[in-house]
């Protein structure tokens, strides 16, 4: 009764269909053996991999049609725990790292913190660690090369309070996007705490993890309303998770998944 009350999302397809969004990525499903933490940047490599450039990709050919003269600051998100949005914004990081640019990556998921553990990093001191103004960062904060090109500013002690932090987490993403540093923010899910809506002023692109045969279409609808409701910039949804036969993504002998959205962004710029 409960499945039919409130149904899982399945495909891509069921994503678009009700969201009236475009998928931006379809990422397959790592065995039990590959869930490692800390991340080994050294390892990313195969489909896992190239699903995460496609979604590069797809976010680069986005933020050329905004037209904005520097780089992105991407807020990633999903309606509920569990689907992925931390190690998504990892896995991201490098993908983008890995074409020379430089990147930091914001921990405030402020009520679960875990992009320090997947990192491999210490949680302390962090965002939430009394500081006021980015000035007063120290390097034990901002953790610059946690990976190549890749730097780490930790959340910090959790907490369920996290409204005073808006303006540092704030001047802190500007300052690196003024820098030449794409911004990549990790956040609470949206139906858990109002932490993400405090965030969306200043944010470029919002992307939506879901997990077929997890997420709650009821759910996913209502995480969109609520970001709809405040004018965020979604660009879209990412499919964490996909079984091999189950997505539209496709595999040669030499290539790896390819969306829709970043076959458009090829053809864009060939």
């Amino acid at each position: 009764l409960l499945e039919r009350l409130l149904p899982r999302l399945d495909t891509s397809e069921e994503a678009e269909a009700i969201t009236e969004l475009g998928v931006l990525a379809e990422i397959p499903a790592l065995r039990h053996d590959q869930i490692i933490t800390p991340i080994n940047p050294m390892a990313f490599d195969g489909p896992h991999a190239d699903a995460h450039r496609s979604l590069r990709t797809s976010l680069e050919f986005l933020h050329r049609r905004a037209a904005l003269d520097r780089p992105p600051i991407i807020l990633i998100s999903s309606s509920s725990p569990g689907e992925g949005k931390t190690m998504t914004a990892a896995h991201l990081a490098i993908a983008i790292a890995e074409t020379g640019k430089k990147v930091v990556l914001l921990s405030c998921d402020f009520r679960r913190p875990r992009l320090h553990d997947v990192v491999g990093a210490a949680r302390d001191p962090g965002l939430n660690s009394g500081f006021i103004s980015p000035e007063d960062l120290t390097q034990d904060v901002i953790r610059p090369e946690v990976w190549d090109n890749v730097s780490l500013v930790s959340s910090g002690p959790p907490t369920r309070r996290m409204v005073h932090l808006v303006p540092l987490i704030r001047d802190i993403a500007l300052q690196a996007v003024e820098a030449d540093r794409t911004v990549i923010i990790d956040t609470a899910p949206l139906l858990v705490a109002n932490d993400t809506a405090d965030l969306l002023q200043f944010v470029d692109h919002v992307v939506v993890i879901a997990r077929p045969g997890t997420t709650r279409t009821r759910a996913l609808q209502n995480s969109l309303e609520l970001l709809r409701r405040h004018a965020a910039p979604i660009a879209g949804i990412v499919m964490i998770g996909v079984e091999a036969g189950r997505g539209r993504s496709y595999y040669d002998y030499d290539y790896g998944p390819k969306s829709r959205l970043s076959d458009m962004a090829t053809t864009a710029t060939a």
